[in-house]
């Protein structure tokens, strides 16, 4: 047969998770329970506290909390943001996701500058029928002229970007440089902006 355990008298084992309080003492007059009358999140849960086994109150608790951190966490997480269509099918911006820091195009024959920084200088010409793709080499910046050269001496091609707005030709957009190329053979002029 199961023995009973004994209850010390005037105890009640409905009270604080891990706490044992005796029957009509106040919380607040209580030293072992570190609890302040002035705790009124504690005086609101008092009632429960006498009718909620340990247990259950801690389980609650628990739960109460994982609750609450999930939906912090949730409300942290940034917005979609919406779709945008213009942007993927933009040449500009395709062409700054494959890394490109400067784009120009140009007219009458329309051509293509991109140069990808530590990588290449690509250059497409004759719509297109014409492309070629050179190592990078370092510019020659000309900072009070508002200048920056690139030579590529393989060819002879001088591209030099200009600090001066332009407009393109054909669709009227505005640009916040001029580019012109130079090659042994002709001078091809357009506008251009930096992707970065």
């Amino acid at each position: 047969m199961h023995k009973a355990r004994k209850k010390r008298p005037g105890t009640s084992r409905w009270a604080m998770p891990g706490r044992f309080l005796r029957r009509g003492t106040s919380i607040g007059t209580n030293r072992r329970s570190g609890f302040s009358r002035e705790c009124s999140a504690h005086s609101r849960l008092k009632p429960l506290l006498r009718l909620v086994p340990v247990k259950t109150f801690t389980l609650f608790l628990v739960s109460a909390l994982v609750l609450t951190s999930c939906n912090t966490q949730e409300a942290d997480e940034p917005e979609e943001l919406p779709f945008d269509e213009a942007s993927i099918t933009n040449v500009w911006h395709q062409a700054k996701l494959r890394g490109v820091e400067f784009r120009a195009i140009g007219q009458e024959p329309a051509w293509l500058l991109e140069i990808t920084g530590g990588s290449e200088i690509m250059l497409s010409t004759d719509y297109g029928q014409i492309v070629k793709h050179h190592p990078y080499v370092e510019p020659v910046v000309r900072q009070e002229q508002r200048r920056t050269l690139y030579l590529i001496d393989d060819e002879n091609i001088e591209i030099e970007i200009h600090g001066q707005p332009c407009q393109d030709v054909m669709s009227g957009e505005e640009f916040s440089v001029s580019v012109t190329i130079r090659t042994a053979t002709r001078a091809l002029k357009g506008c251009g902006r930096a992707l970065y």
